[in-house]
Protein backbone atom coordinates (compact mmCIF):
# COMPACT_ATOMS: atom_id res chain seq x y z
CA UNK A 1 0.00 0.00 0.00
CA UNK A 2 1.61 3.28 -0.64
CA UNK A 3 1.89 6.85 1.27
CA UNK A 4 -1.17 8.18 -0.39
CA UNK A 5 -3.35 5.21 0.39
CA UNK A 6 -2.54 5.01 4.14
CA UNK A 7 -3.23 9.09 4.12
CA UNK A 8 -6.80 8.34 2.67
CA UNK A 9 -7.44 5.68 4.90
CA UNK A 10 -5.94 7.91 8.05
CA UNK A 11 -8.23 10.62 7.03
CA UNK A 12 -11.09 8.41 6.69
CA UNK A 13 -11.10 6.43 10.03
CA UNK A 14 -10.37 10.19 11.59
CA UNK A 15 -13.36 11.85 9.65
CA UNK A 16 -15.20 8.78 10.86
CA UNK A 17 -14.63 9.01 14.39
CA UNK A 18 -15.45 12.88 14.53
CA UNK A 19 -18.85 12.37 12.97
CA UNK A 20 -19.99 9.19 15.09
CA UNK A 21 -18.30 8.34 17.76
CA UNK A 22 -18.84 11.31 19.91
CA UNK A 23 -20.59 11.95 22.92
CA UNK A 24 -23.79 14.58 22.44
CA UNK A 25 -22.32 15.91 25.40
CA UNK A 26 -19.99 18.13 23.65
CA UNK A 27 -17.58 18.25 26.63
CA UNK A 28 -15.03 15.22 25.74
CA UNK A 29 -14.48 13.27 28.88
CA UNK A 30 -14.11 9.83 29.03
CA UNK A 31 -17.75 9.31 29.26
CA UNK A 32 -18.57 8.64 25.44
CA UNK A 33 -18.32 5.95 23.42
CA UNK A 34 -15.14 7.34 21.47
CA UNK A 35 -12.51 6.78 23.84
CA UNK A 36 -9.48 6.66 21.42
CA UNK A 37 -10.62 10.16 20.73
CA UNK A 38 -8.46 12.98 22.83
CA UNK A 39 -11.24 14.86 25.24
CA UNK A 40 -9.52 18.14 24.25
CA UNK A 41 -10.17 17.43 20.52
CA UNK A 42 -12.75 19.79 19.05
CA UNK A 43 -16.36 18.42 17.84
CA UNK A 44 -16.92 19.22 14.27
CA UNK A 45 -19.28 22.51 13.89
CA UNK A 46 -22.58 21.27 11.49
CA UNK A 47 -20.18 22.05 8.08
CA UNK A 48 -17.28 19.75 9.02
CA UNK A 49 -14.75 23.03 8.96
CA UNK A 50 -12.78 21.43 12.07
CA UNK A 51 -12.76 18.29 11.08
CA UNK A 52 -11.43 19.88 7.73
CA UNK A 53 -9.10 21.71 9.37
CA UNK A 54 -7.70 18.40 11.63
CA UNK A 55 -7.39 16.57 8.34
CA UNK A 56 -5.09 19.44 7.34
CA UNK A 57 -2.86 19.46 9.91
CA UNK A 58 -2.99 15.15 9.76
CA UNK A 59 -1.36 15.55 6.07
CA UNK A 60 0.93 18.77 7.44
CA UNK A 61 2.46 15.63 9.98
CA UNK A 62 3.30 13.44 6.59
CA UNK A 63 6.11 15.43 4.94
CA UNK A 64 4.88 14.49 1.76
CA UNK A 65 7.36 13.51 -0.81
CA UNK A 66 6.58 14.33 -5.10
CA UNK A 67 7.89 10.49 -6.02
CA UNK A 68 5.51 8.60 -2.81
CA UNK A 69 2.71 11.04 -2.78
CA UNK A 70 2.28 13.72 -5.61
CA UNK A 71 3.23 12.23 -8.76
CA UNK A 72 0.16 9.12 -8.06
CA UNK A 73 -2.35 12.11 -7.84
CA UNK A 74 -1.06 14.04 -10.55
CA UNK A 75 -1.25 10.00 -12.74
CA UNK A 76 -5.00 9.29 -11.38
CA UNK A 77 -6.37 13.03 -12.30
CA UNK A 78 -3.89 14.79 -15.09
CA UNK A 79 -2.35 11.79 -17.19
CA UNK A 80 -5.31 9.31 -17.06
CA UNK A 81 -7.30 11.76 -19.20
CA UNK A 82 -4.35 12.43 -21.55
CA UNK A 83 -4.89 16.28 -21.13
CA UNK A 84 -1.06 16.18 -19.13
CA UNK A 85 0.36 12.81 -21.01
CA UNK A 86 2.72 12.19 -23.31
CA UNK A 87 2.99 14.74 -26.49
CA UNK A 88 1.00 17.47 -24.64
CA UNK A 89 -0.11 20.88 -26.42
CA UNK A 90 2.22 23.51 -26.23
CA UNK A 91 2.28 24.95 -22.62
CA UNK A 92 0.70 22.40 -21.29
CA UNK A 93 3.42 20.46 -19.29
CA UNK A 94 3.79 16.64 -19.38
CA UNK A 95 3.08 15.11 -15.80
CA UNK A 96 3.42 11.32 -16.01
CA UNK A 97 6.18 10.07 -14.18
CA UNK A 98 7.97 8.65 -17.70
CA UNK A 99 8.06 12.37 -19.00
CA UNK A 100 10.10 13.08 -15.61
CA UNK A 101 6.86 15.32 -14.27
CA UNK A 102 9.10 16.83 -11.54
CA UNK A 103 11.68 18.30 -13.64
CA UNK A 104 8.54 19.61 -16.01
CA UNK A 105 6.97 21.70 -12.73
CA UNK A 106 9.17 22.44 -9.82
CA UNK A 107 10.60 25.92 -10.29
CA UNK A 108 9.96 26.22 -13.98
CA UNK A 109 8.06 29.07 -15.27
CA UNK A 110 4.53 29.10 -15.90
CA UNK A 111 2.40 31.35 -18.71
CA UNK A 112 2.21 34.29 -16.05
CA UNK A 113 5.29 36.26 -16.11
CA UNK A 114 7.14 35.43 -12.41
CA UNK A 115 4.96 32.65 -11.33
CA UNK A 116 6.58 29.33 -11.67
CA UNK A 117 3.88 26.35 -12.00
CA UNK A 118 5.52 25.34 -8.47
CA UNK A 119 7.26 27.38 -6.34
CA UNK A 120 8.95 25.49 -3.35
CA UNK A 121 7.87 26.81 0.00
CA UNK A 122 5.69 29.01 -1.15
CA UNK A 123 2.43 27.25 -2.60
CA UNK A 124 0.41 31.23 -2.42
CA UNK A 125 2.69 31.83 -5.71
CA UNK A 126 2.37 28.42 -7.50
CA UNK A 127 0.46 28.47 -10.63
CA UNK A 128 -0.02 24.52 -10.13
CA UNK A 129 -1.71 25.10 -6.83
CA UNK A 130 -3.83 28.25 -8.42
CA UNK A 131 -5.51 26.01 -11.07
CA UNK A 132 -6.45 23.32 -8.71
CA UNK A 133 -8.19 25.56 -6.51
CA UNK A 134 -9.81 27.89 -9.43
CA UNK A 135 -7.78 31.04 -8.03
CA UNK A 136 -5.74 31.17 -11.05
CA UNK A 137 -7.25 34.93 -11.87
CA UNK A 138 -5.36 35.82 -8.57
CA UNK A 139 -2.06 35.76 -9.87
CA UNK A 140 -3.21 37.12 -13.21
CA UNK A 141 -3.56 33.64 -15.11
CA UNK A 142 -6.84 32.56 -16.91
CA UNK A 143 -8.47 29.32 -18.44
CA UNK A 144 -10.14 26.23 -16.67
CA UNK A 145 -9.31 25.28 -13.62
CA UNK A 146 -7.75 21.96 -13.18
CA UNK A 147 -8.76 19.39 -12.96
CA UNK A 148 -11.23 20.05 -15.97
CA UNK A 149 -14.96 19.24 -14.50
CA UNK A 150 -13.79 18.28 -11.27
CA UNK A 151 -11.90 18.90 -8.01
CA UNK A 152 -9.47 17.26 -6.37
CA UNK A 153 -10.66 15.87 -2.78
CA UNK A 154 -9.61 18.25 0.35
CA UNK A 155 -7.40 15.76 1.57
CA UNK A 156 -5.65 15.98 -1.37
CA UNK A 157 -5.48 19.86 -1.78
CA UNK A 158 -3.98 19.50 1.29
CA UNK A 159 -1.37 17.29 0.90
CA UNK A 160 -0.12 19.18 -2.47
CA UNK A 161 -0.19 22.28 -0.60
CA UNK A 162 1.93 21.06 2.03
CA UNK A 163 4.20 19.47 -0.42
CA UNK A 164 5.13 22.93 -1.77
CA UNK A 165 5.63 24.67 1.50
CA UNK A 166 7.99 21.65 2.46
CA UNK A 167 9.78 22.85 -0.20
CA UNK A 168 8.42 20.02 -2.96
CA UNK A 169 10.98 17.25 -2.07
CA UNK A 170 11.41 14.63 -4.75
Amino acid sequence: MNRSSVLLAVLSIGFLAFTGCGDDGGSGGSGGSGGDVDAASPTPDAAGGEADAAAAADAADLNPTFDVDIQPILTANCTASGCHAGAAPAGVPPLSLEDNAYANIVSVASSVDGVNLVEPGDPAMSYLMAKLEGTQADLGGGGLSMPIGVSLPDDQLTLIREWIADGAPQ
